[in-house]
């Protein structure tokens, strides 16, 4: 998961169906994501990535602001989000 021009974007990584390893099924599984985020103008899926934009989420609910994001870490139980001052 990262931050990229202000959006989250995370990647499918390891993951395992049926005992299958993911690559064989990363497109089927990448293209059913980006039918399933077609009419959702806040996420959209750009090669392996699922791109999620929290500013247009804001707007699309009424809401007005900027998280001027600019990077994301996981660790242990947690998410660490960065933004900076607008």
């Amino acid at each position: 998961m990262s931050a990229e021009s202000g959006k989250v974007a995370a990647r499918l990584a390891d993951l395992k169906v049926v005992g299958l390893p993911v690559s064989m099924l990363r497109g089927v599984i990448m293209t059913a994501l980006a039918e399933a985020v077609a009419k959702d103008d806040t996420c959209q899926v750009a090669g392996e990535r699922l791109l999620f934009d929290p500013n247009r989420l804001l707007t699309k609910n009424g809401l007005t602001g900027n998280t001027n994001l600019t990077a994301l870490r996981c660790e242990p139980g947690q998410l660490v989000i960065e933004a900076a001052r607008a």
